[in-house]
């Protein structure tokens, strides 16, 4: 494996006390709270390890579905961060996304998975209303060839195993059809909002997590294409502290270290339909060099 159990711990501590440290300094909670909800996610992976690959251990289940949930409502602390005024962004237009974001990750977490049948009901609870609206799915169809055509992390049972790299997740979901979404949903709400209505800064940056994010790890696992859809969604899991630290990096670079009058600086902080908030006002050089003191003694 590429990705062990004590690099997890690794990531999961150093995730932690980032949080830790930018509350401590008084950043404002999007900054660090994604620090803290990523670092979940490494405190996730590392207590699997000593379950990895036990696919009757109720806790192996446990774990799993853990994990599923996590990455079911990451999009809202990634929207956290991003739509903020500092990015550009209305308030108004944070809670609009994040409620659409709380939507969709309860739709993959409640509506994409037999609960039903794991709470003791028939597979075939919902068939009769399949045969009037087919696109209402029989619960028997959850986890088959059919529903894990075009699904990522889909088997037939929930379970952690070992892949050639990382660690990865199997769970049961039902096929997409005009009521159920597949995993574009995910994808369409961690990167769209910041892309259509933040400012170019974080456009960029959300540029560099795509690249680092979803392309490069599945490049990683196409290597083994037996494992591939199972293992990738893991394996960016596992880099997204990273990745919050060069995205909250770039932005504090971007804020504090470019000079106020630069035309990068001015350009990154432009590009959305609301005034950035991080772009303090420039009145002469006094006012530039208090606000420079200001800004520095913020980080």
């Amino acid at each position: 494996m590429c990705f062990t159990q004590p690099a997890s711990a690794f990531f999961a501590v150093m995730a932690f006390s980032t949080a830790a440290f930018l509350r401590y300094r008084g950043h404002p909670f999007r900054r660090w709270q994604m620090f803290a909800y990523f670092g979940l996610m490494e405190v996730i992976q590392f207590c699997s390890y000593f379950w990895i690959d036990q696919c009757d251990s109720p806790i192996n289940k446990l774990l799993t579905m853990l994990a599923y949930t996590h990455v079911m409502y990451q999009n809202i602390s990634v929207n956290a961060f991003f739509l903020s005024p500092e990015f550009g962004v209305h308030p108004d237009v944070f809670k609009l996304v994040t409620w659409m974001a709380v939507a969709g990750g309860s739709m993959g977490l409640i509506t994409k998975l037999p609960w039903p049948v794991w709470l003791g009901a028939s597979p075939t609870l919902l068939d009769p209303i399949s045969k009037i609206l087919p696109d209402i799915h029989s619960l028997t169809k959850a986890g088959t060839p059919e529903s894990c055509m075009f699904e990522n992390m889909c088997a037939p049972q929930v379970c952690t195993f070992s892949t050639p790299n990382h660690l990865a997740w199997s769970v049961p979901v039902m096929p997409p059809s005009y009521f159920l979404p597949n995993s574009f949903l995910h994808f369409f709400f961690f990167f769209a909002p910041t892309l259509i209505m933040a400012n170019n800064l974080a456009r960029a940056i959300m540029g560099m997590a795509f690249i680092t994010g979803p392309v490069f790890t599945m490049a990683l696992a196409a290597r083994h294409m037996d494992t591939y859809k199972f293992e990738w969604p893991a394996t960016w899991c596992y880099m997204s502290v990273a990745q919050c630290a060069i995205a909250l990096s770039l932005e504090l670079w971007t804020i504090y270290k470019l000079e106020p009058r630069s035309s990068l600086r001015t350009m990154l902080l432009s590009g959305s339909s609301t005034p950035s908030t991080a772009l303090p006002a420039t009145h002469g050089k006094t006012n530039g060099r208090a606000n420079g003191k200001a800004n520095g003694k913020a980080l």
